[in-house]
C-alpha cells in the first residue's frame, strides 16, 4: 500500500491524549561487494522496507514499528505504540519538545548516474582495474577493494501538519595494498574514505587507476622506512586524518544525549557537559572553529529533513575556539536553552527510534591561511601525518591516541623521508588549543563514513567529517617505552 496512504490514516486516528504521533516509513536498499586479489569474495543486496509509529502521551514515548503495509497493521502499531508510552509514563519523564516549523516538502538528493542503475560488471571492472594498477612491487602481496551504494527513502507525517517525501542516495568506496617485506607489513587505503551523497560520477571522475601506483611504491618504500622516534614535535594532519580526529575528539562528544548521560553505547559519554556552554570553555584556540553542517553539496553526511522533520542546519559547534553548540533533537534541545532542535536524529531503518547523529563535522579553512607546501616550509621540526590506521580513545572522549598509515618527516621546512606506523597522543582541548596553521579553503576535503556505530541495538548512519591541512604544535609523537 502506498505509504503516504498508510501516513494519512495514521494521522487521521491518532488517539485522543496523544499529544504528538510521528509516522516515519522507511525503504532502505543496498548493494555491496568487496574483492582480494581481483577475485570478488563477498557481494549481496540488502532490501527492507516498513514504517515505524512514535507517540508521545502523558509526557512519554511509545515507540513500535512493523513490515506489513497495511492499515490495519497502523492501527495495531498505534495501540502497541500508545500502551508502551503508558508503560514509560509511570518513570513521570516530562518530556518537552520544541516548537518546530511545519513542513510539506518532496526532496530528493543530486546525482547524475544513479549506481543502481550501473551493471555490476563496470563497478567491479572500475575496482579490479584499480587494483591491478596497485601492482607495482613483487612486495605488494594482497590487493582488496570495497564498494558501497545505499539508498534512503522515508515519508515522515506527524500530527502536527508535517508531510515529508526524502530520498537520499550514497555511494563510495577504496583499495587497500598490502605490501611485505624486510620482515615487515604495512598496508595503505585509497582513496580515504571516498563516500559522498553523489551518484556513480563520483567513482569514475576520480582517477583511481591513475593514481594509486604512486601510492603504491610509497607503500613498498615504507617497508625500508625507519620508526617514529618518541617526543615531541608539530604535526600536520592532513584532511583524512584530521576528520576522523574530528568525528573522534568533538562529533561524539557534542551529542548532546551523551553529554546529559541519556546514551554511553559504543563511544561512551562526554567530557563536554552542559555547564561549560555558559563558561566560555575554550574547547580550541581562537584559529578553531567547528560546524556540523548537514547542508553542504555532495557531502556523506548531507541530507534535507532530520527523522523527527526538522530541517537540516549549519550548527556552530566550536566559534574562534569557545566550545558554543551541541548536536540535539527536540527534547534535548531545551535542556541548554536551544528554541530549536538541531535537526540531527536520524535512525537506520524503520524500525528504530531516531538517535542524534553526527552530519559533517568540518573544521572551518582559514581563508588567509597557509597552503599546505607553506605549512611544510614554516615547519622545523614536524611530521606530516596521512590517513588513518587506528584509534583508540577514552569514555569521555578526552585522552586519545590515533595511529596513521604514513608519516613524513619534516626539516627545516623540507620533507626529508618517510616514517612508519606513525602515532600521537593528546588530551582533546589541549590539542586543539595547540593548532598552529588552519588551511585555505582550496585545499579542504568533506570525507567520512557511512560506518559511524551508536546506540543499543546498534544503529549505524552516514556520517562526514574533514576539513582543510591542519598543524599542532608541540604534540607527543611516537610510542613511549
Amino acid at each position: 500500500m502506498n505509504p503516504h496512504d498508510l501516513a494519512d490514516f495514521a494521522i487521521t486516528n491518532t488517539p485522543e491524549g496523544v499529544s504528538l504521533l510521528e509516522f516515519k516509513y522507511m525503504e532502505d536498499k543496498t548493494d555491496y561487494f568487496s574483492t582480494r586479489n581481483k577475485v570478488i569474495i563477498g557481494s549481496g543486496k540488502d532490501d527492507s522496507k516498513g514504517f515505524g509509529i512514535r507517540v508521545l502521551l502523558n509526557g512519554a514515548w511509545g515507540f513500535s514499528a512493523t513490515d506489513k503495509l497495511t492499515k490495519e497493521s497502523v492501527s495495531e502499531t498505534i495501540k502497541r505504540a500508545v500502551k508502551l508510552a503508558k508503560a514509560a509514563s509511570l518513570c513521570n519523564p516530562h518530556v518537552t519538545l520544541t516548537e518546530e516549523p511545519i513542513v510539506v516538502d518532496t526532496v530528493e538528493n543530486p546525482i547524475k548516474i544513479d549506481p543502481f542503475h550501473v551493471e555490476l560488471e563496470e563497478k567491479l571492472e572500475h575496482f579490479v582495474t584499480a587494483e591491478e594498477a596497485a601492482r607495482v612491487d613483487p612486495a605488494i602481496q594482497f590487493t582488496n577493494s570495497v564498494y558501497v551504494a545505499a539508498q534512503d527513502y522515508m515519508v515522515f507525517y506527524n500530527s502536527s501538519g508535517t508531510k515529508i517525501d526524502q530520498r537520499i542516495t550514497w555511494n563510495g568506496g577504496y583499495v587497500t595494498m598490502t605490501a611485505s617485506g624486510n620482515g615487515d607489513t604495512q598496508t595503505r587505503k585509497f582513496k580515504d574514505d571516498m563516500f559522498s551523497t553523489r551518484g556513480w560520477e563520483s567513482m569514475k571522475e576520480f582517477d583511481l587507476v591513475g593514481q594509486i601506483p604512486e601510492k603504491a611504491k610509497e607503500l613498498v618504500k615504507l617497508l625500508e622506512a625507519p620508526q617514529m622516534k618518541p617526543g615531541r614535535a608539530d604535526i600536520i594532519l592532513n584532511p583524512s586524518q584530521l576528520g576522523i580526529q574530528l568525528h573522534e575528539s568533538c562529533g561524539h562528544p557534542t551529542e548532546l544525549d551523551r553529554a546529559l548521560g541519556y546514551e554511553a553505547a559504543y563511544a561512551g559519554t562526554s567530557f563536554l557537559k552542559p555547564n561549560l556552554l555558559k563558561e566560555n570553555f575554550m574547547y580550541g584556540n581562537e584559529k578553531v572553529t567547528i560546524h556540523a553542517d548537514a547542508t553542504i553539496p555532495g557531502a556523506i553526511g548531507t541530507f534535507y529533513y532530520d527523522h523527527e522533520g526538522v530541517k537540516a542546519k549549519k550548527l556552530e559547534l566550536v566559534k574562534e575556539g569557545v566550545f558554543n553548540d551541541y548536536l540535539s533533537s527536540r527534547e534535548t534541545a531545551l535542556k541548554i536553552g536551544r528554541k530549536d532542535s538541531g535537526g540531527t536524529m536520524r535512525s537506520n531503518g524503520y524500525d528504530k527510534i531516531p538517535l542524534i547523529r553526527m552530519t559533517n563535522i568540518v573544521l572551518q579553512p582559514d581563508k588567509t591561511g597557509y597552503s599546505l607546501d607553506e605549512m611544510i616550509a614554516e615547519t622545523k621540526d614536524g611530521y606530516y601525518f596521512n590517513t588513518n590506521r587506528s584509534w583508540s580513545i577514552d569514555d569521555i572522549r578526552l585522552n586519545f591516541q590515533f595511529g596513521c598509515e604514513v608519516g613524513y618527516r619534516i626539516e627545516k621546512g623540507e620533507i626529508t623521508g618517510l616514517v612508519k606506523n606513525p602515532t600521537y597522543t593528546g588530551i582533546t582541548n589541549e590539542f586543539w588549543n595547540s593548532v598552529s596553521a588552519v588551511g585555505r579553503p582550496d585545499e579542504m576535503e568533506v570525507l567520512g563514513t557511512p560506518f559511524c556505530g551508536k546506540g543499543e541495538p546498534g544503529q549505524t548512519m552516514y556520517t562526514g567529517h574533514g576539513g582543510p591541512p591542519t598543524r599542532f604544535s608541540n604534540v607527543q609523537v611516537g610510542l613511549l617505552e
